[in-house]
């Protein structure tokens, strides 16, 4: 359920930064690919002195961004919350592979 949900919001953010660059792009406002594009771009919505934007879009692409931040902040929730809950787990902590280390498993069908 949590990755689920966790998919949920990331498929969301991703529609929100679309939203939000194909808005911009009507202005002809546009931005290099990946996050410090889409960060360019909600500076410039922030930035009240930048006329290419009319103030109704402004408020409305505020809105969008106040949007993506509360999801980048619950996708963090949900990754701590896999973390933890694989870290209290036995069988899925077995899966957890860190730096430096390489675990090779058997699937589960091979130890019978």
């Amino acid at each position: 359920m949590l990755h689920r949900t966790r998919h949920l919001f990331i498929r969301q953010q991703t529609a929100v930064i679309n939203s939000i660059r194909a808005h911009l792009a009507e202005f002809g406002i546009v931005a290099t690919v990946g996050r410090k594009g889409v960060t360019e771009l909600l500076h410039v919505v922030a930035d009240p002195s930048d006329k290419r934007v009319p103030e109704v879009g402004r408020v409305c692409l505020a809105a969008l961004g106040d949007q993506l931040l509360g999801l980048k902040r619950q996708i963090l929730e949900f990754d701590r919350m896999i973390m933890a809950c694989h870290r209290s787990t036995r069988r899925a902590s077995a899966f957890i592979t860190f730096p430096g280390s390489v675990r090779c498993w058997r699937p589960l069908w091979s130890r019978v």
